[in-house]
Protein backbone atom coordinates (compact mmCIF):
# COMPACT_ATOMS: atom_id res chain seq x y z
CA UNK A 1 0.00 0.00 0.00
CA UNK A 2 1.39 3.62 -0.67
CA UNK A 3 2.38 5.50 2.32
CA UNK A 4 0.33 8.59 1.42
CA UNK A 5 -2.73 5.80 1.42
CA UNK A 6 -1.85 4.71 4.62
CA UNK A 7 -0.80 8.04 6.21
CA UNK A 8 -4.53 9.57 4.92
CA UNK A 9 -5.95 6.49 6.25
CA UNK A 10 -4.26 7.01 9.58
CA UNK A 11 -5.00 10.09 10.28
CA UNK A 12 -8.45 10.32 9.07
CA UNK A 13 -9.21 7.12 11.50
CA UNK A 14 -7.81 9.25 14.16
CA UNK A 15 -9.74 12.61 13.53
CA UNK A 16 -13.27 10.41 13.17
CA UNK A 17 -11.88 9.01 16.55
CA UNK A 18 -11.11 12.50 18.41
CA UNK A 19 -14.94 13.68 16.84
CA UNK A 20 -17.41 10.77 17.56
CA UNK A 21 -15.50 7.83 18.93
CA UNK A 22 -13.76 7.33 22.47
CA UNK A 23 -12.35 10.45 23.98
CA UNK A 24 -9.29 11.68 25.25
CA UNK A 25 -9.16 11.63 28.42
CA UNK A 26 -11.08 9.56 31.90
CA UNK A 27 -12.90 11.96 33.38
CA UNK A 28 -13.14 13.61 37.14
CA UNK A 29 -15.87 12.18 39.20
CA UNK A 30 -18.89 14.49 39.00
CA UNK A 31 -21.14 14.55 42.30
CA UNK A 32 -24.55 13.85 41.56
CA UNK A 33 -27.69 15.69 43.69
CA UNK A 34 -29.68 13.76 45.54
CA UNK A 35 -30.16 10.62 47.45
CA UNK A 36 -28.43 8.85 44.95
CA UNK A 37 -24.98 10.85 45.01
CA UNK A 38 -22.21 8.46 45.77
CA UNK A 39 -20.83 9.48 49.69
CA UNK A 40 -17.52 11.39 50.53
CA UNK A 41 -15.93 8.05 51.43
CA UNK A 42 -16.99 6.29 48.49
CA UNK A 43 -15.77 9.02 46.33
CA UNK A 44 -12.30 9.18 48.28
CA UNK A 45 -12.18 5.47 47.45
CA UNK A 46 -12.68 6.51 43.51
CA UNK A 47 -9.83 8.52 43.30
CA UNK A 48 -7.62 6.10 44.25
CA UNK A 49 -5.81 3.99 42.02
CA UNK A 50 -5.64 0.02 43.00
CA UNK A 51 -2.64 -1.76 44.51
CA UNK A 52 -2.19 -3.59 41.92
CA UNK A 53 -2.02 -0.51 39.37
CA UNK A 54 0.11 1.61 42.15
CA UNK A 55 2.82 -1.50 42.52
CA UNK A 56 2.98 -1.58 38.80
CA UNK A 57 3.91 2.31 38.54
CA UNK A 58 6.19 2.01 40.83
CA UNK A 59 8.11 -1.19 39.79
CA UNK A 60 8.41 0.65 36.06
CA UNK A 61 9.41 3.93 37.73
CA UNK A 62 12.53 2.35 39.44
CA UNK A 63 13.32 -0.17 36.34
CA UNK A 64 13.42 2.55 34.29
CA UNK A 65 15.56 4.87 36.84
CA UNK A 66 17.95 1.98 36.84
CA UNK A 67 18.15 1.67 32.90
CA UNK A 68 18.93 4.95 32.71
CA UNK A 69 21.85 4.56 35.30
CA UNK A 70 23.40 1.31 33.97
CA UNK A 71 22.56 1.71 29.73
CA UNK A 72 22.44 -2.13 29.74
CA UNK A 73 20.25 -3.68 27.26
CA UNK A 74 19.01 -5.65 29.67
CA UNK A 75 18.08 -3.39 32.22
CA UNK A 76 16.22 -1.43 29.39
CA UNK A 77 13.93 -4.36 28.34
CA UNK A 78 13.39 -4.98 31.76
CA UNK A 79 12.02 -1.24 32.38
CA UNK A 80 9.47 -1.32 29.10
CA UNK A 81 8.10 -4.73 29.83
CA UNK A 82 7.62 -3.35 33.30
CA UNK A 83 6.06 0.01 31.85
CA UNK A 84 3.95 -2.34 29.53
CA UNK A 85 2.37 -4.37 32.42
CA UNK A 86 1.06 -1.03 33.83
CA UNK A 87 -1.40 -0.75 30.70
CA UNK A 88 -4.23 -4.08 31.74
CA UNK A 89 -4.78 -1.54 35.30
CA UNK A 90 -5.36 1.16 33.42
CA UNK A 91 -8.82 -0.10 32.53
CA UNK A 92 -12.23 1.46 33.42
CA UNK A 93 -11.53 0.50 37.62
CA UNK A 94 -9.16 3.34 37.76
CA UNK A 95 -10.45 5.85 35.60
CA UNK A 96 -11.98 7.69 38.18
CA UNK A 97 -8.15 8.01 39.39
CA UNK A 98 -6.31 9.23 36.74
CA UNK A 99 -5.68 12.61 36.47
CA UNK A 100 -3.80 15.05 34.29
CA UNK A 101 -0.03 15.14 34.59
CA UNK A 102 -0.62 12.41 37.30
CA UNK A 103 2.26 9.93 37.92
CA UNK A 104 1.09 7.22 35.19
CA UNK A 105 2.00 9.92 32.74
CA UNK A 106 4.71 11.09 34.36
CA UNK A 107 6.57 7.69 33.65
CA UNK A 108 5.19 7.71 29.95
CA UNK A 109 7.53 10.37 29.51
CA UNK A 110 10.61 8.70 31.81
CA UNK A 111 10.24 5.88 29.45
CA UNK A 112 9.86 7.79 26.15
CA UNK A 113 13.24 9.74 27.31
CA UNK A 114 15.01 6.48 28.19
CA UNK A 115 14.47 5.02 24.80
CA UNK A 116 15.05 7.43 22.84
CA UNK A 117 18.16 8.66 25.04
CA UNK A 118 19.69 5.66 26.97
CA UNK A 119 19.48 3.40 23.98
CA UNK A 120 22.54 3.43 21.76
CA UNK A 121 21.93 4.75 18.76
CA UNK A 122 23.10 2.00 16.19
CA UNK A 123 20.18 -0.38 17.50
CA UNK A 124 17.67 2.02 18.83
CA UNK A 125 14.96 2.10 16.11
CA UNK A 126 14.77 -2.00 15.59
CA UNK A 127 14.47 -1.87 19.72
CA UNK A 128 11.82 0.84 19.48
CA UNK A 129 10.06 -1.08 17.40
CA UNK A 130 9.79 -4.49 19.30
CA UNK A 131 8.98 -2.59 22.36
CA UNK A 132 6.13 -0.82 20.03
CA UNK A 133 4.91 -4.24 18.66
CA UNK A 134 4.85 -5.86 22.47
CA UNK A 135 2.96 -3.21 23.57
CA UNK A 136 0.61 -3.49 20.55
CA UNK A 137 0.09 -7.29 21.85
CA UNK A 138 -1.38 -5.45 25.06
CA UNK A 139 -3.30 -2.73 24.11
CA UNK A 140 -5.47 -5.40 21.59
CA UNK A 141 -6.36 -6.90 24.67
CA UNK A 142 -6.97 -3.99 26.89
CA UNK A 143 -8.30 -1.47 24.15
CA UNK A 144 -10.09 0.68 27.00
CA UNK A 145 -6.99 1.19 28.71
CA UNK A 146 -6.17 4.68 29.14
CA UNK A 147 -2.91 4.02 27.57
CA UNK A 148 -4.42 3.69 23.93
CA UNK A 149 -3.82 7.77 23.97
CA UNK A 150 -0.58 8.14 25.22
CA UNK A 151 0.48 4.84 22.31
CA UNK A 152 -1.04 7.34 19.73
CA UNK A 153 1.31 10.07 21.07
CA UNK A 154 4.04 7.92 21.10
CA UNK A 155 3.31 7.31 17.30
CA UNK A 156 2.77 10.56 16.06
CA UNK A 157 5.83 11.93 17.92
CA UNK A 158 8.25 9.30 16.96
CA UNK A 159 11.29 11.04 15.12
CA UNK A 160 13.19 7.81 13.76
CA UNK A 161 11.58 8.01 10.13
CA UNK A 162 12.83 4.27 9.05
CA UNK A 163 9.87 2.83 11.48
CA UNK A 164 6.94 4.97 11.46
CA UNK A 165 5.12 3.24 8.50
CA UNK A 166 5.48 0.05 10.77
CA UNK A 167 4.13 2.35 13.79
CA UNK A 168 1.31 3.38 12.06
CA UNK A 169 0.05 0.12 10.78
CA UNK A 170 0.28 -0.54 14.31
CA UNK A 171 -1.57 2.04 15.68
CA UNK A 172 -4.44 1.66 13.11
CA UNK A 173 -4.75 -2.12 14.35
CA UNK A 174 -4.97 -0.31 17.84
CA UNK A 175 -7.69 2.46 16.38
CA UNK A 176 -9.92 -0.48 14.99
CA UNK A 177 -10.53 -2.02 18.60
CA UNK A 178 -9.82 0.97 20.86
CA UNK A 179 -12.69 3.13 18.64
CA UNK A 180 -14.83 0.32 17.62
CA UNK A 181 -18.72 -0.05 18.40
CA UNK A 182 -19.55 -1.11 22.11
CA UNK A 183 -22.38 -3.58 22.05
CA UNK A 184 -23.75 -6.30 24.80
CA UNK A 185 -21.31 -8.90 23.19
CA UNK A 186 -18.54 -6.62 23.57
CA UNK A 187 -16.65 -4.46 20.99
CA UNK A 188 -17.32 -4.71 17.39
CA UNK A 189 -14.28 -2.91 16.23
CA UNK A 190 -13.90 -1.09 12.75
CA UNK A 191 -13.35 -3.03 9.58
CA UNK A 192 -9.91 -3.41 8.36
CA UNK A 193 -9.26 -2.25 4.89
CA UNK A 194 -9.74 -5.46 3.09
CA UNK A 195 -13.11 -5.92 5.20
CA UNK A 196 -13.90 -2.32 3.54
CA UNK A 197 -13.00 -2.93 -0.06
CA UNK A 198 -14.83 -6.50 0.15
CA UNK A 199 -17.79 -4.46 1.43
CA UNK A 200 -17.73 -1.21 -1.34
CA UNK A 201 -17.32 -4.61 -3.96
CA UNK A 202 -20.90 -5.78 -2.84
CA UNK A 203 -22.48 -3.21 -2.74
CA UNK A 204 -21.21 -1.92 -6.54
CA UNK A 205 -22.55 -5.26 -7.50
CA UNK A 206 -25.59 -4.82 -6.16
CA UNK A 207 -26.47 -1.25 -7.30
CA UNK A 208 -23.85 -0.56 -9.93
CA UNK A 209 -21.58 2.43 -10.26
CA UNK A 210 -23.48 4.03 -12.89
CA UNK A 211 -26.82 3.04 -12.21
CA UNK A 212 -29.07 6.04 -12.44
CA UNK A 213 -31.64 6.90 -9.66
CA UNK A 214 -35.12 5.51 -9.76
CA UNK A 215 -37.24 8.44 -11.80
CA UNK A 216 -39.16 10.07 -9.23
CA UNK A 217 -43.40 9.58 -9.17
CA UNK A 218 -45.32 12.13 -11.32
CA UNK A 219 -47.38 14.82 -9.27
CA UNK A 220 -50.47 12.99 -10.78
CA UNK A 221 -49.52 9.46 -9.88
CA UNK A 222 -51.36 7.20 -7.83
CA UNK A 223 -52.18 7.84 -4.15
CA UNK A 224 -50.42 5.74 -1.58
CA UNK A 225 -52.50 4.73 1.60
CA UNK A 226 -51.66 7.16 4.43
CA UNK A 227 -49.96 5.08 7.48
CA UNK A 228 -52.42 5.97 11.18
CA UNK A 229 -50.40 7.40 14.29
CA UNK A 230 -50.90 3.93 15.63
CA UNK A 231 -48.72 2.42 12.73
CA UNK A 232 -46.21 4.42 13.42
CA UNK A 233 -43.59 3.81 16.02
CA UNK A 234 -40.58 5.19 16.81
CA UNK A 235 -37.37 4.46 19.50
CA UNK A 236 -35.46 6.85 21.27
CA UNK A 237 -32.07 6.41 22.97
CA UNK A 238 -30.22 8.65 25.45
CA UNK A 239 -28.33 8.07 28.30
CA UNK A 240 -28.35 9.56 31.57
CA UNK A 241 -26.46 9.14 34.85
CA UNK A 242 -27.91 8.76 38.18
CA UNK A 243 -25.41 9.13 41.29
CA UNK A 244 -22.14 7.78 40.13
CA UNK A 245 -23.49 5.45 37.53
CA UNK A 246 -24.41 5.94 33.77
CA UNK A 247 -27.65 4.54 32.19
CA UNK A 248 -29.19 3.76 28.76
CA UNK A 249 -31.81 4.70 28.55
CA UNK A 250 -34.57 3.59 25.41
CA UNK A 251 -38.14 5.11 24.97
CA UNK A 252 -40.57 3.21 22.33
CA UNK A 253 -42.97 6.01 21.27
CA UNK A 254 -46.13 5.88 18.91
CA UNK A 255 -49.08 7.76 18.46
CA UNK A 256 -46.91 10.68 19.68
CA UNK A 257 -46.79 8.83 23.08
CA UNK A 258 -43.70 6.65 24.91
CA UNK A 259 -45.29 2.88 24.89
CA UNK A 260 -42.52 2.05 26.60
CA UNK A 261 -39.24 2.25 28.28
CA UNK A 262 -36.23 0.22 28.71
CA UNK A 263 -33.24 1.19 31.35
CA UNK A 264 -30.09 -0.34 31.54
CA UNK A 265 -26.66 0.02 33.43
CA UNK A 266 -23.77 0.54 31.53
CA UNK A 267 -20.69 -0.75 32.71
CA UNK A 268 -17.60 1.09 33.47
CA UNK A 269 -16.08 0.17 30.71
CA UNK A 270 -18.88 0.93 28.53
CA UNK A 271 -19.49 4.31 29.98
CA UNK A 272 -15.72 5.11 29.74
CA UNK A 273 -16.74 7.57 26.72
CA UNK A 274 -19.79 9.31 28.77
CA UNK A 275 -17.63 9.62 31.87
CA UNK A 276 -14.67 11.54 29.77
CA UNK A 277 -16.87 13.85 28.52
CA UNK A 278 -17.32 14.90 31.90
CA UNK A 279 -13.76 15.86 32.17
CA UNK A 280 -13.53 19.88 32.32
CA UNK A 281 -9.97 19.34 31.00
CA UNK A 282 -11.15 17.50 27.49
CA UNK A 283 -10.14 18.92 24.63
CA UNK A 284 -11.22 16.74 21.49
CA UNK A 285 -9.33 18.81 18.79
CA UNK A 286 -6.55 18.56 21.40
CA UNK A 287 -5.77 15.13 23.13
CA UNK A 288 -2.98 16.20 24.90
CA UNK A 289 -3.66 19.70 26.18
CA UNK A 290 -2.29 20.82 29.91
CA UNK A 291 0.06 17.68 29.80
CA UNK A 292 3.50 18.95 30.14
CA UNK A 293 7.11 17.21 31.16
CA UNK A 294 8.36 17.07 35.02
CA UNK A 295 11.63 16.64 35.83
CA UNK A 296 12.21 13.84 38.38
CA UNK A 297 13.03 16.64 40.85
CA UNK A 298 10.09 18.52 40.18
CA UNK A 299 7.40 15.71 40.58
CA UNK A 300 8.99 14.38 44.09
CA UNK A 301 8.49 18.65 44.67
CA UNK A 302 5.39 18.63 43.69
CA UNK A 303 3.68 15.64 45.36
CA UNK A 304 6.16 15.38 48.62
CA UNK A 305 5.29 16.70 51.95
CA UNK A 306 8.84 19.01 52.27
CA UNK A 307 10.60 19.02 55.44
CA UNK A 308 7.56 18.55 57.98
CA UNK A 309 10.27 17.99 60.33
CA UNK A 310 11.88 21.82 59.86
CA UNK A 311 9.92 25.26 61.81
CA UNK A 312 11.32 27.66 59.20
CA UNK A 313 10.00 28.62 56.12
CA UNK A 314 10.72 31.24 53.38
CA UNK A 315 9.51 35.02 54.01
CA UNK A 316 8.99 38.01 51.66
CA UNK A 317 8.22 41.34 51.60
CA UNK A 318 7.58 43.92 48.61
CA UNK A 319 7.70 47.09 50.88
CA UNK A 320 11.16 46.90 52.51
CA UNK A 321 11.63 51.05 52.09
CA UNK A 322 8.96 51.68 54.43
CA UNK A 323 8.52 52.21 57.78
CA UNK A 324 6.86 48.99 58.38
CA UNK A 325 8.12 46.17 56.03
CA UNK A 326 6.01 43.22 56.12
CA UNK A 327 7.19 39.78 56.01
CA UNK A 328 4.44 37.05 54.41
CA UNK A 329 5.06 33.95 55.50
CA UNK A 330 5.19 31.49 51.81
CA UNK A 331 4.37 28.44 54.12
CA UNK A 332 7.35 26.63 51.76
CA UNK A 333 9.59 24.98 54.55
CA UNK A 334 13.29 24.55 54.29
CA UNK A 335 15.33 21.98 55.48
CA UNK A 336 16.66 22.30 59.42
CA UNK A 337 19.65 23.81 58.14
CA UNK A 338 18.17 26.30 57.08
CA UNK A 339 18.65 25.69 53.12
CA UNK A 340 16.19 26.11 50.38
CA UNK A 341 15.89 23.99 47.27
CA UNK A 342 16.39 24.85 43.55
CA UNK A 343 12.20 24.43 43.01
CA UNK A 344 11.85 26.40 46.53
CA UNK A 345 13.57 29.47 45.54
CA UNK A 346 11.98 29.04 42.21
CA UNK A 347 8.82 29.32 43.39
CA UNK A 348 9.54 32.21 45.64
CA UNK A 349 10.83 33.88 42.89
CA UNK A 350 7.83 33.38 40.81
CA UNK A 351 5.77 35.13 43.73
CA UNK A 352 7.87 37.84 43.92
CA UNK A 353 7.31 39.07 40.19
CA UNK A 354 3.51 38.46 40.64
CA UNK A 355 3.60 40.96 43.64
CA UNK A 356 6.58 43.23 42.78
CA UNK A 357 5.00 43.62 39.33
CA UNK A 358 8.53 41.76 37.75
CA UNK A 359 8.68 39.55 35.06
CA UNK A 360 9.23 35.68 35.30
CA UNK A 361 10.13 33.19 33.03
CA UNK A 362 10.87 29.26 33.17
CA UNK A 363 12.85 27.01 30.74
CA UNK A 364 13.71 23.35 31.40
CA UNK A 365 16.43 23.83 33.98
CA UNK A 366 16.54 27.40 34.80
CA UNK A 367 14.65 30.76 35.54
CA UNK A 368 14.74 34.56 34.68
CA UNK A 369 13.15 36.49 37.28
CA UNK A 370 13.23 40.25 37.05
CA UNK A 371 12.72 42.59 39.97
CA UNK A 372 13.09 46.05 40.13
CA UNK A 373 15.07 46.15 37.09
CA UNK A 374 17.36 43.73 37.96
CA UNK A 375 17.73 39.90 37.00
CA UNK A 376 18.08 36.88 38.76
CA UNK A 377 19.18 33.49 36.90
CA UNK A 378 18.63 30.72 38.79
CA UNK A 379 19.88 26.79 37.79
CA UNK A 380 18.30 23.56 38.80
CA UNK A 381 22.17 22.25 38.86
CA UNK A 382 22.91 23.83 42.11
CA UNK A 383 20.65 21.88 44.05
CA UNK A 384 20.16 23.92 47.19
CA UNK A 385 20.82 27.92 48.43
CA UNK A 386 21.99 28.59 52.15
CA UNK A 387 20.22 31.10 54.04
CA UNK A 388 22.73 33.41 53.62
CA UNK A 389 23.10 32.86 49.78
CA UNK A 390 19.64 33.78 49.39
CA UNK A 391 19.26 37.20 51.83
CA UNK A 392 22.49 38.05 49.98
CA UNK A 393 20.83 38.39 46.83
CA UNK A 394 18.34 41.04 48.39
CA UNK A 395 20.54 43.18 49.90
CA UNK A 396 21.00 45.84 47.87
CA UNK A 397 17.26 45.79 46.70
CA UNK A 398 15.19 48.74 47.72
CA UNK A 399 11.77 46.73 48.43
CA UNK A 400 12.06 43.37 47.73
CA UNK A 401 13.40 41.14 50.44
CA UNK A 402 13.82 37.34 51.24
CA UNK A 403 14.22 35.93 54.98
CA UNK A 404 14.38 32.67 56.00
CA UNK A 405 12.75 32.53 59.62
CA UNK A 406 10.29 30.36 61.73
CA UNK A 407 7.42 29.98 60.18
CA UNK A 408 4.50 32.02 61.26
CA UNK A 409 1.49 30.83 58.78
CA UNK A 410 -1.46 32.60 59.23
CA UNK A 411 0.46 35.76 60.47
CA UNK A 412 1.61 38.50 59.05
CA UNK A 413 3.56 40.81 61.42
CA UNK A 414 6.86 43.09 60.76
CA UNK A 415 10.10 42.26 61.77
CA UNK A 416 10.59 44.70 64.30
CA UNK A 417 7.55 44.00 65.71
CA UNK A 418 8.57 39.95 66.34
CA UNK A 419 11.71 41.33 67.41
CA UNK A 420 10.34 43.78 70.55
CA UNK A 421 7.36 40.90 71.42
CA UNK A 422 9.81 38.16 71.92
CA UNK A 423 12.37 40.61 73.94
CA UNK A 424 15.13 39.83 71.57
CA UNK A 425 18.41 39.89 74.13
CA UNK A 426 20.53 38.47 72.26
CA UNK A 427 22.99 39.26 68.88
CA UNK A 428 24.22 36.09 67.14
CA UNK A 429 27.56 37.66 64.51
CA UNK A 430 28.73 34.53 62.60
CA UNK A 431 27.60 32.05 65.28
CA UNK A 432 29.08 33.62 67.91
CA UNK A 433 26.27 34.81 70.07
CA UNK A 434 26.31 38.23 71.94
CA UNK A 435 24.16 38.83 75.11
CA UNK A 436 22.93 42.81 75.17
CA UNK A 437 22.72 44.43 78.46
CA UNK A 438 20.01 47.26 76.93
CA UNK A 439 17.05 45.37 75.02
CA UNK A 440 15.52 46.71 71.99
CA UNK A 441 12.78 49.73 72.24
CA UNK A 442 10.05 49.81 69.74
CA UNK A 443 9.01 53.65 68.62
CA UNK A 444 6.92 54.48 65.42
CA UNK A 445 6.57 50.87 65.13
CA UNK A 446 10.53 50.43 64.39
CA UNK A 447 12.73 48.43 66.28
CA UNK A 448 15.57 50.67 67.65
CA UNK A 449 18.82 48.67 69.33
CA UNK A 450 22.06 49.99 71.42
CA UNK A 451 24.20 51.81 68.69
CA UNK A 452 27.35 51.26 70.19
CA UNK A 453 27.00 47.23 71.59
CA UNK A 454 26.06 46.50 68.12
CA UNK A 455 28.58 48.70 66.38
CA UNK A 456 31.01 46.73 68.40
CA UNK A 457 29.79 43.37 67.81
CA UNK A 458 30.12 44.36 63.93
CA UNK A 459 33.52 44.91 64.71
CA UNK A 460 33.43 48.91 64.17
CA UNK A 461 34.40 51.66 66.21
CA UNK A 462 32.26 54.31 67.20
CA UNK A 463 33.28 58.24 68.18
CA UNK A 464 31.40 60.63 69.35
CA UNK A 465 31.41 64.37 69.07
CA UNK A 466 28.61 66.82 70.57
CA UNK A 467 25.04 65.43 68.78
CA UNK A 468 26.96 63.50 66.06
CA UNK A 469 28.01 59.46 66.46
CA UNK A 470 30.40 57.39 63.79
CA UNK A 471 30.95 54.28 63.42
CA UNK A 472 34.31 53.31 61.23
CA UNK A 473 35.25 50.24 59.63
CA UNK A 474 38.00 49.54 57.32
CA UNK A 475 36.80 52.11 54.23
CA UNK A 476 33.06 52.30 55.64
CA UNK A 477 31.82 55.05 57.17
CA UNK A 478 28.23 55.17 58.74
CA UNK A 479 27.18 58.79 60.99
CA UNK A 480 24.16 59.33 63.06
CA UNK A 481 23.12 62.61 64.55
CA UNK A 482 20.78 63.34 67.06
CA UNK A 483 17.56 64.90 65.99
CA UNK A 484 17.82 63.84 62.41
CA UNK A 485 16.33 60.84 60.70
CA UNK A 486 19.06 60.03 58.18
CA UNK A 487 21.67 57.94 58.79
CA UNK A 488 24.85 59.09 56.50
CA UNK A 489 26.66 55.90 55.15
CA UNK A 490 29.92 57.18 53.34
CA UNK A 491 28.32 60.23 53.16
CA UNK A 492 25.53 59.74 51.16
CA UNK A 493 22.10 60.35 53.36
CA UNK A 494 19.61 57.76 53.95
CA UNK A 495 16.12 58.91 55.07
CA UNK A 496 14.98 56.76 58.44
CA UNK A 497 11.47 56.66 60.28
CA UNK A 498 13.34 57.83 63.79
CA UNK A 499 16.41 59.88 64.95
CA UNK A 500 18.46 58.18 67.26
CA UNK A 501 17.34 58.75 70.98
CA UNK A 502 18.69 58.05 74.24
CA UNK A 503 17.19 55.13 76.67
CA UNK A 504 18.48 54.98 80.15
CA UNK A 505 21.23 56.75 78.95
CA UNK A 506 22.88 54.52 75.85
CA UNK A 507 21.85 55.62 72.25
CA UNK A 508 19.26 53.50 70.34
CA UNK A 509 19.20 53.86 66.18
CA UNK A 510 17.72 51.45 63.49
CA UNK A 511 20.65 49.03 62.92
CA UNK A 512 19.44 47.50 59.08
CA UNK A 513 21.39 50.18 57.07
CA UNK A 514 24.51 49.87 59.60
CA UNK A 515 25.02 46.43 58.78
CA UNK A 516 24.39 46.54 55.66
CA UNK A 517 27.11 48.88 55.14
CA UNK A 518 29.50 46.95 57.85
CA UNK A 519 29.18 44.54 55.52
CA UNK A 520 26.11 42.11 57.17
CA UNK A 521 22.31 41.13 56.79
CA UNK A 522 20.59 41.33 59.31
CA UNK A 523 17.34 38.58 60.44
CA UNK A 524 15.76 37.68 63.05
CA UNK A 525 14.80 34.26 64.94
CA UNK A 526 12.00 34.25 66.60
CA UNK A 527 12.09 30.24 68.00
CA UNK A 528 15.66 31.59 69.67
CA UNK A 529 14.60 35.54 70.32
CA UNK A 530 17.82 35.82 68.65
CA UNK A 531 19.20 39.14 65.74
CA UNK A 532 21.50 37.55 63.89
CA UNK A 533 24.01 39.16 61.91
CA UNK A 534 25.85 37.16 58.85
CA UNK A 535 28.57 38.20 56.95
CA UNK A 536 27.28 38.99 53.37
Amino acid sequence: MPLSKKWNRWVGGFCAALLFGSMVFPASPVRAEGNDAVSDVEEAENNLYTKEAQAAYELAHNLIEKAKKTGKLNDIRAAYEAFIAITPHLNAENYDAYTPDDQMDQVYYELEEMLYKTIPADIRANEILQFAKKWTDVLLENYNSLYVYHFRYFVVNNPIESIQDELVEMLIEVNRWANGTPSPEGIIPQPTEEELDKMIDEYLKKHGPDEPAPPLPPEDGPDYPQLGDDDLTSKTKYYEKVGNDWYEIIEYIQGGKTVRKERRKLSKAESYWLRVKENNAYDPNNPFAGLRYSSPEEWEYLTTDQNPESKYTIHYTVNKDEATPYYYDTGIRVNLNKEATYEQYKDVLLILADKAEGFFVEDKDKVLAVLEGKPIVVKSEKKTYSKAELETVFADFQKVDIRIMETRIGKTESLEEQIVSKQAKTVQVDGKNITLTTLPMVKNERALLPLEEIAKALGGRVKESGDTFTVTKGDAKVMYRLKDNSVYVNGRPIKLKNAPVYKDGVLMVEAGELATALGYSMSWDGETSTISFDRR
